[in-house]
């Protein structure tokens, strides 16, 4: 599956935090590990419960790196994740995709 370009990246994480100010940048900061920039306001853990109750599968995929795949679907960002069948349908990504 083909990555989006940075813009359309930029674009789509600006609707996750419509309701707190906190800009597409920062969240695509902690996503990609880069330094230098504004500490965002939110955790990571937070980031991806968002990104998973608000997005389509496809296009988290397109979206986040590869290398942060996994820590995605961790317990502690599932616990989160409500509604209870939503949490369960992500547990069972889990367990098809790693074990």
């Amino acid at each position: 599956m083909k990555p989006l370009p940075k813009k359309q990246k930029l674009n789509i994480l600006s609707n996750l935090y419509w309701d707190l100010q906190i800009s597409a940048e920062e969240i695509y900061a902690v996503l990609y590990n880069q330094p230098g920039h504004k500490e965002c306001p939110v955790e990571e853990t937070n980031i991806y419960r968002r990104m998973l109750t608000t997005l389509d599968w496809y296009t988290i995929l397109k979206i986040l790196p590869a290398d942060k795949m996994r820590f995605l679907l961790q317990d502690k960002v599932l616990q989160g994740i409500f509604p209870k069948d939503l949490q369960k349908k992500y547990q069972y990504v889990r367990s098809v995709l790693y074990q």
